[in-house]
């Protein structure tokens, strides 16, 4: 399968991202994902660009994060799956994996007899992040986002060789 994918993977479950298709084409609906791979391409026709680079992405139950991707042009998104057993379709709806994660925290310390009262010390971090003029704080936020959702972030996605 390949589909134009767009600069806000991780953000929305019901996009066409890596993590819908990791969670539709996975063992619970009958499936086993070979590959999920996105390409960048240099042209708005990505049939112009050649000598394309693939990456292989992250699945993001896997990195326990959200895998996100922005990119300065448009990029494609390829999946590769078998088809193992004959299951109803969506017999269990797909969810993204990082709310399942923490939901199944809540319910875990929901349980927990055991609740610790906030700490009143702030972290030196929290410090710095409340003494930080907002407008600068989002630039730096901005730039963090922008460095951990690009291609370089070798926790998300691998060159194809």
């Amino acid at each position: 399968m390949s589909t134009p994918a767009n600069n806000f993977f991780g953000h929305g479950f019901y996009q066409f991202s890596p993590e819908l298709m990791f969670r539709i084409f996975g063992p619970e609906n009958g499936f086993d994902i070979r590959t999920v791979q996105v390409v960048e391409a240099r042209y708005p026709s990505p049939e112009l660009t050649r000598n394309r680079v693939a990456y292989e992405v992250a699945d993001p139950a896997q990195v326990h994060r959200r895998v996100g991707l922005v990119t300065k042009r448009p990029v494609i998104m390829m999946v590769e799956a078998r088809k193992l057993d004959h299951r109803p379709l969506f017999a269990r709806a797909p969810l993204q994996s990082d709310y399942v994660s923490a939901w199944s925290e809540a319910q875990a310390s929901a349980k927990s007899a055991t609740h610790k009262p906030p700490s009143s010390r702030r972290t030196w971090r929290s410090r710095v992040i409340a003494m930080t003029p907002r407008p600068l704080h989002v630039l730096l936020m901005g730039w963090a986002q922008r460095q951990r959702f690009s291609l370089a972030n070798r926790q998300f996605y691998r060159k194809v060789p």
